[in-house]
């Protein structure tokens, strides 16, 4: 943490006292509850503790007044203005979406590949929590019209491919996607997690490892990986088992 030995061993010694048996071990670390009281009193609220014995439904909020930005009294901008067009994104834009439209052409009879929330496992970090995830796998979802045109039925186990790399996963049809795409949740795959306990017991598939690493990969304006939109090809394995 901030390239700082002592500061990451002082959090992993408040992780450990914040989970500790003792109450009294726990009362001495700065625990999730004790921050989220004082953000709520920093916010002018009432502290956890109140709120829930008083506001079990929550806190109907005033309405927001104009004149702000996001709680601000102005832009933080020297114009006082939200620029929504930087010089710098028009022209990335300029010199990629021709190529980009050129490429989308020639792949759209391909699948796409995007990420899928479920309420229960929509970040990692809630795989390993005993009394939300009860499945023992994630699935790959398919518009109805594509598993008909591939052979596919519920429960096949798919191969689906992409420039990288390729990984096997149980097969749902739902209408509620779009054709020629193929959505698979995030936030499962923890195999070899040997600190998650429970996650590790129904490992489910992790759909990163479609995607691609190394700058190549990354959106050079925010940084971010592409983790969506990736193309892929999807097929039935060979020796087919079904998983109902």
């Amino acid at each position: 943490m901030f390239i700082s030995r002592a500061l990451s061993a002082a959090l992993k010694l408040n992780t450990r006292l914040a989970y500790a048996k003792s109450k009294w071990l726990r009362a001495l670390a700065l625990t999730p509850e004790k921050m989220l009281g004082s953000m709520l009193k920093k916010a002018g609220l009432p502290g956890r503790k109140t709120f829930l014995a008083q506001h079990p439904h929550g806190v109907l909020l005033d309405d927001n007044r104009p004149g702000n930005f996001l709680g601000t009294p102005r832009v933080m901008t020297d114009d006082n203005r939200v620029n929504l067009a930087p010089a710098a994104y028009i022209e990335v834009f300029r010199d990629k979406v021709e190529a980009e439209y050129r490429e989308d052409l020639s792949n759209r009879d391909r699948f796409k590949l995007f990420g899928k929330r479920e309420i229960k496992t929509m970040n990692s970090w809630l795989g390993n929590s005993e009394r939300l995830v009860k499945d023992d796998s994630n699935y790959a979802y398919l518009h109805p019209d594509d598993a008909t045109a591939k052979g596919l039925s519920r429960g096949d186990i798919v191969v689906v491919h992409s420039r990288r790399s390729e990984i096997e996963i149980a097969l749902r049809i739902s209408d509620e996607f779009m054709p020629r795409s193929v959505a698979i949740p995030h936030g499962w795959g923890h195999g070899s997690a040997k600190h998650l306990q429970h996650a590790r017991r129904p490992p489910g598939i992790n759909s990163n490892l479609l995607a691609g690493d190394g700058a190549d990969n990354t959106e050079k304006l925010s940084g971010m990986s592409h983790l969506s939109g990736i193309l892929v090809d999807i097929e039935r394995k060979d020796e087919q088992t079904t998983v109902d």
